[in-house]
């Protein structure tokens, strides 16, 4: 008997999107308006939310082909992990060298005192407001050989190597890492990861159930494939600012996508959204910054946040990091991209009010 094929992809319709929703009576009426607004209006160009594309013979879904998951298949998983008072602080454990400014010091008292890098500090910024309402801290910095992880040099383009921690062991550190107060613990590192000898690379890796994670920003960096340069935060400076702002705005959507991950959210089929599963750096670029209704609708149910707080917060941290660059510049303002979204948003959300 001849194997059945395996059918190729194919986007939910909106009547199964806007069902996945789950458009229940206890929320909030605004934001259930500006659910359904954002579901209805997927399939304009100037939505907010873009419908999920065919997927490419290199992207996620073609490599691994992934279920959809509704809201109410989400709640009811007795697996997932609840948000309680006492468990709910998002710990960061960075790995490894970062910079010559890189220090976390364990008993730094007031916000952030103790990260002296600004890069790290960006990353703590933003993540708090995207997990708008949870304590985020960053632990003391770890250096790689504490790990006794396996390691490997590996070629990442022709003729540039570079070494490459495997996350399993990272897995085995970590989960006697966890505070009493964590809900969980993402380790962060400048060096690129692998799982497995199967795999070339994963920008990063979590488990749901033990609530650990780790993550790469090793190829967010402009010289990662560039034979003879070293990755670090230091050699930034001799980059644009537009090339900088990439790497962090890449760096900001790796980091919210793995946490993200811990709270039961898999990969999102539904729409072009923050959470879709990316197998190369094209792919992970035009899922962008933000949540889709569906996704949304999970986060704000498991923390609570008020989504126009969390929403006009986040606007304010992109006003404040618009890039001052040459008009004639080809390269793409991230961060005013990322403004104008929620500025459509917050525009969408005041029509939904009336």
């Amino acid at each position: 008997m001849a194997e059945e094929e395996e059918k190729p992809f194919k986007p939910p319709c909106k009547a199964d999107a806007f069902d996945a929703v789950g458009l229940y009576p206890e929320l909030d009426k605004d934001f259930t308006k500006f659910l359904q607004r954002t579901t209805f209006d997927s399939q304009s160009e100037e939505s907010l939310i873009r419908p999920m594309p065919l997927p490419g013979p290199q992207d996620w879904l073609s490599r691994f082909p992934t279920d959809p998951e509704s809201f109410e298949k989400w709640e009811s998983r007795e697996e997932r992990n609840e948000v309680v008072v006492g468990k709910n602080t998002i710990y960061i454990l960075p790995i490894g060298e970062f910079s010559e400014q890189t220090r976390v010091e364990e008993h730094a008292t007031g916000k952030h005192s103790g990260v002296t890098d600004p890069f790290l500090a960006e990353l703590l910024e933003y993540a708090e407001i995207f997990f708008f309402g949870l304590p985020i801290k960053m632990l003391p910095r770890v250096p790689v050989e504490s790990l006794n992880a396996t390691t490997r040099n590996y070629e990442v383009a022709r003729g540039v190597k570079r070494d490459q921690l495997q996350t399993k062991e990272i897995f085995l550190f970590l989960l006697h890492m966890l505070p009493r107060d964590a809900y969980c613990v993402l380790a962060i590192t400048m060096m690129d990861l692998y799982p497995d000898r199967r795999w070339n690379f994963v920008f990063g890796q979590a488990s749901t159930r033990d609530r650990i994670g780790v993550f790469s920003f090793a190829r967010n960096h402009p010289d990662f494939f560039s034979a003879g340069k070293v990755v670090s935060l230091d050699k930034l400076s001799e980059v644009s600012v537009l090339a900088k702002q990439l790497m962090t705005w890449r760096s900001c959507n790796i980091l919210t996508h793995e946490i993200t991950h811990m709270f039961g959210l898999e990969h999102c089929v539904y729409f072009s959204c923050l959470m879709n599963g990316r197998n190369h750096e094209e792919e992970s670029d035009r899922s962008g910054s933000f949540l889709c209704p569906v996704c949304l609708h999970k986060m704000q149910h498991a923390i609570g946040f008020d989504f126009v707080a969390r929403y006009k917060t986040m606007l304010a941290f992109y006003e404040s990091r618009l890039a001052t660059v040459d008009e004639d510049s080809t390269e793409e303002d991230r961060y005013k991209k990322c403004y104008n979204w929620l500025q459509k948003a917050l525009k969408l959300i005041q029509e939904c009010q009336t």
